[in-house]
């Protein structure tokens, strides 16, 4: 008989998921992501501003169930670039985007955000969305995408406050949690001008509750 890993194990071991999801449980957690990222991943791409022909990309699509929502926006003649850690989900992302017909309209790739496959200058948007909790040294990650940029490109970084992602049971595993002005720093620091923040109260979380209001912070800049 399995013993079942106690809660502390549990938790821990959602939180490495949530970073790079494999296997049975990554697919797990990838799907329920799904549900609770739907919002702030929507308003992210809204303050995208995504327009038919644009070149965009995601950093950490997850199972791609949501890239829908951003590709239908800039056919048919755009294309979506995207990368994740996880060879999981660039497979399962991939094989939902080849069956819901979308083609040669996207790429995919096992990347980090240090190494992204654009060449200088190329892309008109790039999006996070809670993916920035992982970057052990911003400006490294925050360089790479300005050099995709064209000049006057956009980024949106979306995540949860620091209050709500401090209540939750995983959300110190491997996570690294700043306050909304460390975000502006290491934006202007890395060259971004911070166009404008729009805050909200997510209430799309299903079973995720805490006693502090689960607030999601979108910051969308412009490469200067």
């Amino acid at each position: 008989m399995t013993n079942k890993p106690n809660k502390t194990e549990l938790f821990k071991a959602v939180g490495a998921h949530l970073r790079e999801p494999k296997g049975e449980m990554g697919h797990n957690v990838a799907a329920k992501m799904n549900q609770t990222n739907r919002a702030m991943t929507e308003v992210a791409y809204d303050k995208l501003n995504p327009r038919p022909g644009f070149k965009m990309l995601e950093i950490g699509f997850g199972n791609g169930r949501l890239l829908p929502y951003l590709l239908d926006r800039v056919l048919p003649e755009g294309k979506l670039l995207g990368v994740d850690i996880s060879r999981d989900m660039v497979l399962e992302a991939d094989t939902f985007l080849q069956k819901a017909g979308y083609g040669g309209n996207y790429h995919l790739s096992q990347s980090s955000s240090t190494a992204l496959p654009a060449k200088d200058g190329e892309l008109d948007g790039v999006v996070a969305v809670n993916a920035v909790y992982f970057w052990q040294e911003p400006s490294q990650h925050l360089c790479e995408i300005s050099r995709i940029l064209k000049p006057e490109g956009r980024l949106v970084i979306s995540v949860r406050g620091i209050a709500y992602m401090t209540a939750l049971p995983f959300g110190k595993e491997g996570f690294v949690l700043r306050e909304d002005q460390e975000y502006r720093d290491m934006l202007d620091q890395s060259g971004f001008e911070i166009m404008g923040e729009y805050k909200f109260v997510d209430e799309q979380l299903g079973e995720i509750k805490v006693d502090k209001p689960a607030e999601v912070i979108v910051f969308s800049a412009r490469k200067q």
